[in-house]
């Protein structure tokens, strides 16, 4: 097997590679949500409900797309993304 490519991306040289990056979302329990079907169903059965954070702990998705995005092509490489 050629290592050529990863010997170069350790190196920070990424030329003629694409790359593709991973966000990191983060979920928190909706108390509102959940307290209303509690209510309305049997407390064994209710799960809580959850709903995507908004940027409190993290930076946002478009954030960290861009990030990985500038860090790619800063090194020569092409960041494909979806």
């Amino acid at each position: 097997m050629d290592n050529e490519p990863v010997q170069m991306a350790r190196w920070g040289d990424l030329k003629g590679q694409n790359w593709a990056g991973l966000v990191r979302l983060s979920l928190e329990v909706d108390e509102e949500s959940t307290a209303t079907e509690n209510d309305a169903t049997d407390n064994a059965k209710a799960k809580p409900t959850f709903c995507p954070m908004t940027g409190r702990d993290i930076k946002g998705r478009d954030e960290q797309e861009k990030g990985n995005c500038s860090f790619v092509e800063s090194r020569g490489g092409r960041y494909v993304c979806t």
